[in-house]
């Protein structure tokens, strides 16, 4: 069962890995927070470490999102206050209301009807390049 779960592969969006690109260009620390419950594999990881300085998946934490300890301990691992920090996600619930309740600023992607108390919405990752 481990080994099925390991080998499970993430899927982009469209201009993601060019925008976690352009941004570590620009000199932004990039961290990834995901509500995983299974293991990734190696190589899964070694991908997400080419694009974000920190990884904290929920499976190793202990807590997910919405939980605020799995956003301090984001911020502690990349070495930041909550107000430096804009939090994307596409969950109003767990990814807006989790990172506002952290004291991060928060960026909505915007893919269907729904509404998020954001700082800012957007529809396609690759804006904030253009938002920074």
């Amino acid at each position: 069962m481990d080994y099925g779960l390991a080998t499970r592969k993430g899927k982009w969006f469209p201009n993601v890995k060019r925008t976690l690109i352009a941004l570590r260009k620009e000199g932004y620390k990039l961290g990834l927070i995901s509500n995983t419950h299974w293991r990734i594999s190696q190589k899964l990881r070694k991908e997400f470490e080419h694009y974000f300085d920190v990884i904290t998946l929920s499976y190793e934490h202990g807590y997910a999102k919405p939980h605020l300890s799995i956003f301090v301990a984001t911020l502690n691992k990349l070495g930041t206050n909550a107000n430096q920090c804009l939090h994307v996600g596409d969950d109003s619930t767990v990814d807006i209301q989790g990172a506002r309740n952290a004291g991060m600023k928060t960026a909505f992607i915007k893919r269907e009807k729904v509404k998020a108390d954001a700082d800012i919405e957007i529809k396609q990752v690759v804006e904030l390049i253009t938002f920074l």
